[in-house]
């Protein structure tokens, strides 16, 4: 008797499972493929809605809801994934991101597990390409999308594999954030040993410094993430992070990172120790005029207020740059200046708020 099956998902991954030999050994490497759209706003509402009546009376928060859609954009499997794990540890909104970060490797499906492979396979220039992407994080870009048949290979590969997602016409973007963490975790280089706990410095400057020694000037000088100032601030958080996870201490250390669109301020790194905020971030580029000090102060008040703890500004800027004019008020701000050269192979760090001895990292 004949069976026939049919795979139903957003892409179509057709070696699921590989054989050195010519078969076929799973039946859905040979099944008719359905596409699956992406969930609307209305429809993860209402399986939100049956998540409640069916397995929590308490159901999810607004908030954690408004957190789940965003980090999901839609994509079936990633919502599946966001919310099996809020059900399993039933986290605070305070809480959230660092339980999505400390177990969403365990939580990965076939979808993403297979996603991660093909990044692996991918040679050096698809690597570096598909690193410049993430510096748009959840923002879209414009693609020329009238004949798919014009695309470069790489771009086409992209969407065929599902790391890309046509968003609207000629924008594309991440298909998910966590297919966004996924590509970041894959092609930003991080440190290969880790710290023991008593070796993690306490000060943030002497961290900071640590983790400028493993930078890999490429990830933040290449076309995409350099602006005429230097580095851009998404390709600075991305390498740090990446550094970061991979000096900490496993699992009670680590690194959250808060994933970017344009106009939402939200806090670049945070250092964390289990539940304890060890040492906050937030990072700018090429800031000098008293205007956009004042704007980076505020927000910077702004994360001191929620987080009830001093935050360092790390500034990075051009060896020649003109005269810092930072407000007077500087109460609960660590400014930390890093001055880097045209290859940022040579960073200086200072800062004008505090009294720190001058560092210099050389690469």
């Amino acid at each position: 008797m004949n069976i026939y099956y049919v795979a139903v998902g957003t892409f179509k991954l057709v070696d699921l499972k590989k054989s050195d030999s010519d078969k076929l050994i799973s039946p859905f490497n040979k099944a008719l493929f359905k596409q699956m759209p992406m969930f609307s706003i209305q429809e993860m509402g209402e399986l939100f809605n049956l998540y409640q009546s069916n397995l929590d009376k308490n159901g999810v928060l607004f908030n954690l809801r408004t957190k789940i859609i965003e980090e999901s954009c839609g994509h079936p499997a990633s919502f599946m994934i966001l919310l099996k794990l809020f059900y399993d540890f039933r986290p605070s909104l305070d809480m959230w991101t660092r339980v999505l970060q400390r177990n969403l490797e365990r939580y990965m499906n076939g979808t993403h597990t297979k996603l991660k492979d093909e990044i692996k396979e991918m040679d050096d220039n698809e690597k570096e390409y598909l690193r410049e992407l993430t510096d748009y994080q959840k923002d879209h870009w414009s693609m020329e999308l009238g004949d798919l048949t014009n695309l470069d290979d790489i771009d086409n590969k992209l969407l065929d594999i599902g790391i890309l997602y046509i968003m609207d016409i000629n924008k594309v973007g991440f298909t998910s954030c966590i297919i966004l963490r996924v590509c970041i975790n894959a092609t930003f280089p991080t440190s290969s040993k880790r710290l023991s706990r008593d070796k993690v410095p306490s000060d943030p400057v002497d961290l900071l410094e640590l983790g400028l020694k493993f930078i890999d000037p490429r990830t933040i000088t290449d076309k995409r993430a350099k602006n005429i100032h230097g580095p851009r601030e998404r390709a600075m958080q991305a390498s740090l992070f990446s550094i970061f996870n991979g000096l900490l201490p496993k699992p009670e250390m680590m690194c959250l990172m808060e994933l970017k669109s344009g106009g939402n301020y939200l806090l670049d790194l945070m250092i964390t120790d289990g539940d304890q905020n060890l040492t906050a971030y937030s990072l700018k580029c090429g800031v000098t005029s008293e205007q956009k000090f004042e704007e980076a102060f505020k927000q910077a008040w702004v994360y001191s207020d929620y987080f009830h703890m001093e935050i360092c500004i790390v500034n990075f800027l051009p060896n020649s740059h003109d005269n810092l004019n930072i407000p007077y008020d500087t109460h609960d701000i660590v400014l930390i200046s890093v001055e880097h050269n045209y290859e940022c192979t040579k960073f200086a760090i200072q800062s004008q708020t505090h009294e720190y001895q001058e560092r210099i990292v050389m690469i």
